[in-house]
């Protein structure tokens, strides 16, 4: 092995260190190329038909946020409140003239 074997060695060890530290092992390096065709694959796929799911609130949760809003005081409530007879108010007890 000469200068540059030595070079290309070193530098293979490195990228397993590397590739170690990520959790890929030697063995797992024999199955890259099956697995970036699966993923290449299911990429694919997946910008073929995007999944369009819209997110909705069961019948129990629609049961539910109609009660609380027939609980809440609508403007008729806060009208009919105070739509009938006021009556006077003197702080210190008596009216001022």
């Amino acid at each position: 092995m000469g200068l540059k074997g030595y070079k290309a060695y070193k530098r293979n060890r490195e990228l397993l260190e590397l590739l170690a530290s990520y959790g890929v092992c030697e063995s797992d390096l024999r199955y890259l190329h099956e697995a970036l065709s699966l993923v290449k694959a299911l990429k694919s796929r997946a910008d073929e038909k995007p999944i369009e799911a819209k997110a909705s609130p069961s019948k129990e949760q629609q049961k539910e946020i109609k009660e609380r809003q027939d609980r809440f005081v609508k403007p008729e409530d806060i009208v009919q409140m105070f739509a009938g007879d006021a009556e006077e108010f003197y702080p210190n007890g008596r009216k001022q003239s």
